[in-house]
């Protein structure tokens, strides 16, 4: 991770880990493709965003896509699964300084086709200068009233940078969900017709599956047992792919 301090001159921002396919080279790879930035986005901790940066990630890659992902958590847990996973396309970088983050956003976002940004909790300043950089932003929200009322200010704050960048879109989705619950149906009532925003029909179930594929370095996209899963980050994901233009 890079940090500066006030009597330390910054360092070069530095990519952390490299994944390539055999068949692929760094310095000829070329793309017509145009780059789209996606945020992984909500005040509150312990929602998925990690989780979810990851697997997108992945997704992308396996449409043969490179993809940059910039881990602004301070426990890097995307960087650190994805050390695991070794999943070909994809780059990492990590900081949880604002300077650090938006010159990876400025200087590195132009040689990828994605770029994926896994936001921290609380993090009010970075995560609206990373709004101002997406074209969508990913918001996961827990069924219950609490969550409801943190993701409720992320789309606040969602849509104060759609003000100044009206192209700017974004999508809630379920996570963590035990279904046919009380809380699921009222979560999906609170934000199904909220003006600004897409709620997705894809929901992350509450699985301990989630949480043995860090341990195994896999995604629920290629683990065994995970089938079910894996249609609903690819329901999740799929109109992310489907409306990336071409130069």
């Amino acid at each position: 991770m890079l940090r500066a301090n006030k009597n330390q001159k910054r360092l070069p921002i530095q990519i952390v880990r490299v994944y390539w396919r055999e068949d692929k080279n760094s310095l000829i790879y070329e793309s017509n493709l145009k780059m789209v930035t996606i945020g992984l986005c909500n005040l509150k901790g312990g929602v998925s965003k990690s989780l979810t940066a990851v697997h997108l990630a992945a997704f992308l890659a396996r449409h043969q896509r490179k993809v940059l992902v910039i881990d602004c958590d301070m426990q890097q847990s995307s960087a650190k699964w994805l050390a695991k996973i070794n999943e070909p396309l994809i780059e990492v970088f990590t900081s949880d300084d604002m300077d650090d983050i938006e010159d990876a956003l400025l200087d590195l976002s132009n040689d990828f086709d994605y770029v994926v940004v896994d936001t921290g909790a609380n993090a009010t300043a970075i995560m609206d200068m990373v709004m101002s950089y997406c074209d969508h932003v990913l918001i996961p929200t827990q069924p219950g009233e609490l969550d409801g009322d943190s993701t409720e200010l992320t789309i606040k704050r969602l849509l104060r940078a759609k003000r100044r960048k009206p192209s700017l879109t974004g999508t809630v989705f379920l996570a963590r969900v035990f279904k046919n619950t009380i809380t699921q149906r009222q979560t999906i009532e609170r934000f199904e017709n909220y003006e600004g925003i897409t709620l997705s029909p894809a929901q992350i179930v509450n699985t301990q599956r989630l949480i043995k594929l860090v341990n195994t370095h896999q995604t629920a996209l290629d683990a065994a047992g995970c089938k079910d899963l894996a249609l609903e980050f690819t329901k999740l994901f799929t109109p992310l792919l489907t409306t990336t233009n071409e130069k």
